[in-house]
């Protein structure tokens, strides 16, 4: 059986929500000795995180591996859905070996949610249900790109 889960990603801002242009350069000023040592910038938005929440837990200590790829997943094609509403251009799927880290009921649900999509799935194996006139198959061996003939 099913069951339904509360998922809640909460967002992980860098700054509070009253910060202005002078707090974010001091952020990077006080922060450069440290840049410099490092080599990288160590504050900022791109540090910015989310976490997700399963059932109220964090998902990172509540959720099975599974559960942990599904709410990525479908953090990204959220992000996917966005990006088309808001530039009217199809965006295309880049999904690098998922289907090992997945039962044969989530491979499923995965790809009837991106159905329709263009999508890049790399992956050690194809389990026959994907294997349609919708996809084409590429091999790669000895660094050689062989593409597969069509069922």
């Amino acid at each position: 059986s099913k069951e339904n889960h509360q998922v809640q990603a909460v967002y992980a801002c860098c700054m509070d929500g009253n910060a202005d242009r002078q707090d974010i350069q001091n952020m990077h000023k006080e922060s450069r000795l440290k840049d410099r040592q490092y080599q990288t910038t160590t504050a900022g938005i791109h540090r910015e995180d989310f976490t997700f929440d399963l059932d109220g837990r964090r998902a990172i200590d509540a959720a099975s591996q599974g559960q942990k790829r599904m709410i990525l997943l479908a953090y990204k094609m959220a992000l996917h859905a966005c990006i088309e509403n808001n530039t009217g251009r199809n965006a295309i799927y880049l999904l690098d070996d998922v289907l090992s880290e997945l039962d044969l009921t989530r491979q499923q649900t995965l790809l009837e949610m991106i159905h329709g999509s263009q999508c890049i799935l790399t992956a050690t194996s194809i389990p026959a249900f994907l294997k349609t006139d919708h996809m084409k198959e590429y091999r790669i061996k000895a660094g050689t790109i062989t593409e597969m003939e069509a069922l």
